[in-house]
């Protein structure tokens, strides 16, 4: 599924799917921010996600245990 996030055609979707994630995920414990903070925390939230998602592909360990 990676992989086919990562495919040119498909980056508009991957980037809505990843923003989607982002938005639910502040939606979930109550944020009603509405002015930059808004922005802020999305875009912090989904680089979190996207740095997790890239260190988790580029494990080398046995059993991917790290």
């Amino acid at each position: 599924a990676l992989a086919q996030k990562g495919l040119p055609p498909n980056a508009k979707r991957a980037w809505k799917s990843l923003l989607d994630l982002a938005n639910n995920a502040w939606f979930s414990i109550g944020d009603t921010a509405t002015d930059m903070k808004w922005y802020t925390k999305r875009i912090s939230i989904a680089t979190i996600y996207r740095s997790a998602e890239i260190y988790m592909l580029r494990d080398q360990s046995p059993d991917k245990i790290e």
